[in-house]
This record gives C-alpha cells, structure tokens and sequence, in this order.
C-alpha cells in the first residue's frame, strides 16, 4: 500500500484444508492483531473437512471475537475482493498455501479485481 491508513479491521482468509493452520495460529498468538475487529471466512470447496476445521478455527478465535463462517464460491478471488469492499476491511490475512494453491490460481492474477489491487496491505504469513 503507497497510502497509511491505520487499521482497525481484518479479514482472515482460509481454504477448507485441515493442514493449513497458519493464518489462525498467527493470529491467534499475534498481540497486535488481538485488537482488532476480525471476520475469518472459510472458502468452503465441498470436502467434508470444513465443518470440522471451521469449528476449529471458532475454538481458537472464540477469546478473539472474530466472526467466522463459511462462503462458497467458484472464483475466490472476485469473493474476497466483493467481502473486502464490502466490509470495509483494513487489511487481509492469508496464509501462503491458500494465497499459492493451485486451485485458487485466480488469487494470483493482477487485475484490477483482485486482491492485489486492493488498498489495504496484505498480509502473508
């Protein structure tokens, strides 16, 4: 981002892989982060895995107050950029097996509709 702007409010991004944690691990330990206002959104792919790891991921937020829920949507990338605007989110986290996957290859386009495009500074962890 060329522009400051403080930040107050973060959007999580997960896919609905159980083996990747890191996005929620990081937040959940980072003190700076602990103060902001949060939603978690689980791009849900159909596994049967997703219920189990969106619990997962309410367990390790629940002291956090972050909203968490599932959202199912073919292009991942036009989703989150739409949340984003939406939301009026100060800053996306995502970690890098979901931002690299193969299967979200539209995550990866620089467009004037993804998420790189966006404002607010990403955080890749």
């Amino acid at each position: 981002s060329q522009v400051y702007l403080p930040i107050s409010r973060a959007l999580v991004i997960l896919d609905a892989d159980p083996a990747h944690r890191r996005a929620v691990n990081f937040v959940s330990v980072h003190p700076a982060l602990r103060e902001l206002d949060m939603d978690l959104v689980l791009m849900d792919d159909g596994r049967p895995e997703a219920d189990e790891k969106l619990a997962w991921a309410r367990e390790q937020l629940g002291a956090h107050s972050a909203d968490v829920f599932p959202i199912s949507a073919a292009a991942p990338a036009e989703t989150v950029t739409n949340y984003m605007q939406n939301g009026g989110f100060d800053l996306l986290i995502i970690s890098r097996e979901v931002a690299l996957a193969d299967k979200a290859a539209s995550l990866r386009r620089i467009e004037p509709e993804s998420i790189w495009a966006q404002r607010a500074p990403i955080l890749i962890c």
